[in-house]
């Protein structure tokens, strides 16, 4: 007893010899625990669990990118349709003009998004060939210049480029009997708007114009103080070289009507919605009826 005593006396009582004499069965409450790592096993199923959700994660996220971006674009083209509302609210009816013709001399402007097998904009756009009675439904409407599509040369590298500066806003045309402009093609338009989201009727003629900086909508004393710019989410496309500018659709009323201008025709042509152009058709604003 003596000796344990002697031994407890010489020892640092939370050492494991200190209770080692006295307990030598007793747990060791204050004992240094020996560190045990993760067995074989352990690990493979940790990094079985990881590569799980990193593939759930591959699946999911660009459906979920896409899906933000979408509804990031769709907003954007409603605040469009906000603001060419507001300029008619506050101009009597009228409209801004100077828009974007999507014209390059009397073909399409060769920078639009294309479908290679599906054409310009999927085919939902088309050359027109203007009649008077067209050009005085948008003179009615205020419309009466465009700026055609001539400055942007190919090279995304120079300060001009195919959405920003692809415009002559400095020689706008003038709208007259025999100019070209973008015509939608209601019918294929409308075969590929299954979910319908714009009030279309497939016995009207509709153009397409870009919301430009050189329209009176866009910079200073406009109601949009920057270019604005809506990439539709098909592809890979940079406004650099590839238009990617907001679209605005107009009507000019019924076709069989849009020939010669007579005197009892008072037809305005009329704002129905903005769209951003995509290699194979259109992204809307906001969801209405079709009429076809």
């Amino acid at each position: 007893m003596f000796t344990r005593v002697s031994s407890w006396l010489r020892h640092d009582p939370l050492s494991e010899s200190f209770w080692a004499d006295f307990f030598p069965e007793a747990p060791r409450p204050w004992g240094r625990r020996r560190s045990r790592g993760f067995t074989l096993l352990e690990l493979v199923v940790v990094i079985g669990i990881i590569m799980a959700l990193a593939g759930i994660l591959t699946l999911t996220l660009p459906n979920l990118l896409n899906n933000a971006n979408e509804a990031t674009l769709v907003a954007n083209l409603k605040l469009c349709d906000d603001m060419i509302q507001s300029w008619q609210a506050a101009h009597r009816g009228n409209y801004p003009t100077g828009w974007d013709s999507l014209i390059t001399g009397t073909s399409l402007y060769p920078y639009l998004p294309t479908n290679v097998t599906g054409g310009v904009v999927g085919g939902c756009i088309e050359p027109m060939t203007l009649t008077a009675a067209q050009v005085e439904r948008l003179k009615r409407a205020n419309i009466t210049t465009v700026c055609d599509m001539t400055q942007y040369t190919g090279s995304s590298t120079n300060a001009v480029n195919a959405s920003y500066m692809a415009a002559n806003t400095t020689l706008p045309r003038t709208l007259a009997e025999g100019g070209t402009l973008a015509k939608v093609n209601v019918n294929i338009t409308l075969s590929k708007t299954t979910n319908a989201q714009m009030e279309l009727n497939a016995t009207h003629d509709y153009v397409l114009f870009g919301v430009g900086r050189g329209t009176e909508l866009v910079g200073v004393g406009g109601y949009i103080k920057d270019q604005p710019i809506a990439v539709h989410p098909e592809g890979c496309t940079s406004p650099k070289t590839v238009y990617s500018i907001p679209c605005a659709i107009f009507d000019l009323g019924v076709a069989s009507t849009t020939g010669n201008v007579t005197s009892r025709d008072s037809t305005v042509a009329r704002f129905i919605g903005t769209v951003a152009v995509g290699e194979n058709g259109f992204v809307y604003s906001e969801e209405a009826v079709v009429n076809q």
